[in-house]
């Protein structure tokens, strides 16, 4: 912590009694979208700080009878319905533009790409024709992995696949947070659930369609199309496995064998 977040901490940490007298609640806004909510009466300080290199919180592993175990919340959350952090497919720490600009595995640009760009005769997406060949996610570029070590992953397309067709899945709210409750039907774990928030994603600068819509992230990525990779989206009763841009800030729920 540098000495400008640390003196405004300390300021804040004395000026929360006056500044919220007669206030209930705290609530965190940006660009219109809630982002956060806390009773006052459990608030005694307020930090600012960088998220690099930030740890996170170990999630509680769920059994839902499938073939891995899915994460009680968010890479980067401490409670199910919390959005958790943000991330570039292929990155492993959140930041603050989720831009081809700013992606660490091309140059400024879609077709500019520096790692993970198989041989395709769809199109040159490779920077000055750069090919690598790889089709499968290094450990080292899974954010999950990274953060929480052992056997922690992102979980692949077939695994988001498997959590639909073994599944009930209820749109619903947690603590005021909108998303999917996912309730295994398989034999003998049907007490069995985890919640996904609609957590909406980064383009850019901007958090969008937060509170109803959920984009995460697999471990998959396409083939013919490089420059997007596999995730899991839902809004309403529709949820579907789709592709999104590697550079686009999404959420990740953690697997783990």
């Amino acid at each position: 912590m540098n000495n400008i977040t640390r003196t405004l901490s300390l300021l804040l940490v004395f000026l929360l009694p006056s500044l919220f007298t007669n206030a209930q609640t705290l609530r965190v806004w940006k660009n219109g979208t809630q982002l956060y909510s806390v009773e006052v009466s459990g608030v005694d300080s307020i930090s600012f700080f960088s998220t690099e290199n930030l740890p996170v919180a170990v999630p509680e592993l769920v059994d839902l009878g499938l073939s891995v175990k899915w994460a009680s919340f968010n890479l980067g959350a401490t409670k199910p319905e919390e959005a958790g952090l943000y991330y570039a497919w292929g990155e492993t720490q959140p930041k603050n533009n989720y831009s081809w600009s700013t992606y660490k595995y091309a140059n400024g640009a879609y077709n500019k790409l520096t790692k993970y760009v198989p041989e395709s005769d769809m199109n040159d997406w490779g920077d000055n024709g750069f090919i690598d060949n790889k089709t499968v996610i290094d450990p080292d570029d899974d954010a999950a992995h990274v953060a929480l070590g052992g056997k922690f992953r992102m979980p692949t397309s077939a695994e988001w696949q498997d959590l639909l067709f073994y599944c009930n899945w209820e749109l619903t709210q947690l603590n005021g947070v909108n998303g999917y409750k996912v309730t295994s039907t398989v034999n003998g774990f049907t007490d069995k659930w985890i919640f996904l928030p609609a957590a909406g994603l980064y383009n850019g600068r901007d958090l969008s369609n937060y509170g109803s819509y959920g984009n995460y992230w697999s471990a998959s990525f396409d083939k013919y199309y490089p420059y997007n990779a596999g995730g899991w989206y839902f809004v309403n009763e529709r949820n579907i496995d789709n592709d999104f841009n590697r550079c686009l800030g999404l959420s990740i729920r953690p697997v783990s064998e």
